[in-house]
């Protein structure tokens, strides 16, 4: 590591990182959109209606931009999917090489983490290599990684609109999003949870003990490898039991006793068995999980 980061926070080291200058390669960009047909053909061609770039002459509109700053800041309003396949290209367009880091302890990206004060103008995060955190990770920025993305903890985003765009592979001890996870790669975690709106974009497969569902309108493209899969949407009571066969019984008493106390808040007749409506508290289960306890019979 550079003499002038050794003794950087967590948070400066990101910083560091996410504020690095890559240059692009502009020669390389049509060559580039011609090898990825071939690179990603386990991409589907098109998915949640959007084409692959590489696929059209949208790659022409990279012509202009000098730097992945420039790429990401014009297009960070785009789809998820777009920005997924600039992603790629960009990973492959860049002068700088790419860079492996380890950092140990809990990390948050967020609108205050390029300053002092709240900026709703920090809408990204960009990486060039692989990322291995021995923590957890919170975000509420876009997350753009060219390379792999390995946390020892929990993967969670805090606003249902910032995706986690990966070109390599992800490892988590567990993730929980609202948002879009899109990978190039595989997804390898024991726990996985999408809610809301949330959208899975595997190039290889998900490997996983567990997923779940929650929430409505989730899109899911690419090979599932699970254990287990429970949906909240079809039937929640049955889904519930499907769950006590695999929480530890201190679990599943939590989260009976958060479903009442939600339903009457919400002044709903639900008490989390029988007939009434099960409200599923997906954040006990990372709780435990945070502190290193173990959730599972």
């Amino acid at each position: 590591m550079e003499d002038n980061i050794k003794n950087l926070s967590n948070i400066q080291l990101m910083q560091y990182w996410g504020d690095q200058y890559h240059e692009i390669d502009k020669e390389k960009i049509k060559e580039v959109c011609e090898e990825n047909k071939i690179r990603y053909q386990f991409l589907p061609q098109s998915y949640f209606g959007v084409t692959n770039r590489w696929n059209s002459k949208d790659f022409d509109d990279l012509k202009n931009p000098v730097s992945s700053h420039d790429i990401f800041e014009q297009y960070v309003f785009e789809p998820a999917q777009a920005n997924f396949d600039n992603l790629l290209i960009v990973k492959y367009i860049l002068k700088t090489k790419a860079t492996k880091i380890k950092i140990e302890g809990d990390i948050t990206i967020d609108r205050w983490f390029k300053t002092k004060q709240y900026n709703p103008k920090n809408e990204y995060y960009f990486f060039h290599g692989d990322m291995h955190i021995i923590g957890n990770l919170n975000f509420d920025m876009h997350m753009y990684i060219t390379g792999n993305l390995t946390v020892d903890g929990i993967i969670q985003d805090t606003e249902e609109w910032t995706p986690l765009l990966v070109g390599g592979n992800i490892k988590a001890g567990g993730i929980e999003m609202g948002a879009k996870i899109f990978c190039a790669g595989e997804i390898v975690t024991p726990l996985l949870c999408i809610d809301g709106t949330g959208e899975i974009l595997v190039g290889q497969e998900v490997k996983s003990k567990l997923l779940v569902e929650d929430g409505n309108e989730h899109h899911i493209n690419g090979q599932l490898n699970l254990q287990h899969h429970i949906d909240f949407n079809e039937d929640n009571n049955l889904a519930l039991q499907e769950l006590e066969k695999l929480m530890i019984p201190e679990i599943i008493t939590k989260l009976k006793k958060s479903s009442k106390k939600i339903a009457k808040e919400l002044g709903d007749e639900g008490c989390g068995e029988g007939d009434g409506i099960f409200y599923f508290d997906k954040s006990i289960l990372f709780d435990y999980m945070r502190k290193g306890k173990n959730i599972w019979k």
